[in-house]
């Protein structure tokens, strides 16, 4: 089923039409009736330009946390083994 709708009436006044009916007028106004899309070019697009921005900055984050925790552990380390040199 496809979804129409009146450019000149309310756009809350949706009309589900069966592929069977053909009457693709309105019933108030009688314009011709203009489909409803689910997914919109350029929604396509703006999700595609969003999500190219977003992406290096989560890489960017996801890799500057790892970056830190492999400082952390290194630093861990080497404290470790000083202490493990002063207790010999």
């Amino acid at each position: 089923m496809a979804r129409y709708y009146c450019p000149y009436c309310s756009f809350e006044r949706q009309v589900i039409l069966d592929h069977d009916r053909r009457n693709e007028n309105c019933v108030i106004c009688g314009e011709e009736l203009k489909r409803v899309y689910l997914v919109k070019p350029s929604q396509v697009i703006s999700l595609i330009v969003v999500f190219s921005f977003i992406c290096p900055l989560g890489i960017f984050v996801f890799s500057s946390i790892k970056l830190q925790l492999e400082n952390r552990m290194d630093s861990e380390e080497k404290d470790l083994a000083l202490n493990l040199k002063i207790k010999q």
